[in-house]
């Protein structure tokens, strides 16, 4: 009896001691792998950082072959005019779409990112008060969004051109056609 007890100890002492080494080992490649993710994460962010830098150094030889901006400007105004043209693009992506809420959302933006131009802010509250109750692209609706849009594009150094066409129609593809379920062995549905 004694020595079958003893062989359940030892058994039980062998298995704690492969546990505690898989224990150790779980650990060793938990910490290993942790020191590679915050490797990767440091150098996935200094790689973000230099695109950063790249891309406002191509917008700014961009501006200066244009001839539109003679000086450079500075990484927080690049960031600034990003947020703008971004606010803008969204604002033309939906202006089809009154009541959707990424409309409303960048109509809502406006106000923050272009806080700094007059011109901009009186267009905006012209468009919320013609939008009172309208669900169309019409009338004068159409003309304060025109407006604001040519606004915000003057307001970037974007080119405007006298053709409310541009802002106007969009590209829509139509509804793709309705699917026929065709019974091809003529069996009765049930």
């Amino acid at each position: 009896m004694f020595e079958s007890n003893m062989g359940t100890l030892m058994s039980a002492v062998i298995g704690g001691l492969v546990g505690m080494v898989g224990v150790a080992i779980a650990l060793y490649f938990n910490y290993k792998t942790k020191i590679d993710t915050q490797k990767f994460q440091k150098e996935l962010n200094e790689e973000q950082h230099l695109f950063q830098k790249e891309l406002l150094s191509l917008s700014l030889n961009q501006a200066k072959s244009t001839g539109s901006n003679s000086k450079e400007r500075s990484f927080k105004e690049e960031m600034i005019w990003q947020t703008k043209y971004k606010t803008f693009i969204k604002l033309m992506s939906y202006r089809h779409e009154l009541e959707s809420k990424e409309f409303k959302a960048a109509l809502n933006s406006i106000t923050g990112t272009f806080c700094e131009s007059k011109v901009i802010l009186d267009n905006t509250n012209k468009l919320y008060a013609s939008l009172d109750d309208v669900k169309t692209l019409d009338g004068r609706v159409k003309d304060d969004l025109i407006t604001l849009l040519k606004s915000m594009m003057t307001d970037l150094g974007l080119e405007t051109k006298n053709n409310d066409m541009i802002f106007t129609n969009i590209f829509s593809i139509p509804d793709a056609p309705t699917v026929v379920h065709v019974n091809i062995l003529n069996q009765k549905d049930a």
